[in-house]
């Protein structure tokens, strides 16, 4: 974990817009998206997630692992509650990923980045059900097999 450092303004709330997704059938997820000042691309990934998820997130957390404050403007587009943090200077992903994570307060983190665009429905529900199912898994990926790195390529079928 890294410890908040004071400067940085607290996170910021507004309420939830739950296109297209459904009531909680599953315990609680919170959707972590991290952005570093592409804005435009995390308004598509947004977008898309909002239109396909099919289970609704009980929250929403966004860290901006710059110094671009445009990122509040992400809250006025979609109308949402959504928690913000703000870096206010570039810490790494990997740091920024640790601050973010240490806010979550339950299990199940459905994490993604800026830049991801989604194209059907299903894909929490199943998650849940691969995590449900498989006491060894301890996170699903969604991108195709033929996507992934040359490492889980050699991995057997059965396991990506």
């Amino acid at each position: 974990m890294v410890k908040h450092q004071t400067s940085v303004p607290p996170i910021v709330t507004k309420p939830l817009y739950r296109a297209g997704c459904v009531p909680m059938s599953i315990p609680p997820y919170t959707l972590a998206i991290t952005s570093c000042r592409r804005i435009d691309l995390l308004v598509q990934t947004l977008s898309s997630f909002l239109l396909f998820c099919d289970v609704q997130p009980s929250r929403i957390i966004v860290i901006e692992d710059s110094d671009d404050r445009n990122i509040f403007r992400i809250q006025s587009i979609f109308k949402a509650t959504m928690d913000i943090i703000f870096n206010g200077t570039q810490l790494g992903q990997m740091r920024s990923i640790d601050r973010m994570y240490s806010e979550i307060d339950h299990g199940l983190i459905f994490h993604c980045e800026d830049d991801w665009l989604f194209s059907r429905s299903g894909f929490i529900r199943e998650s849940h059900e691969i995590l449900t199912n498989f006491d060894k898994v301890s996170m699903v990926r969604l991108r195709p097999r033929n996507e992934l790195s040359k490492y889980s390529m050699l991995q057997p079928k059965e396991f990506i």
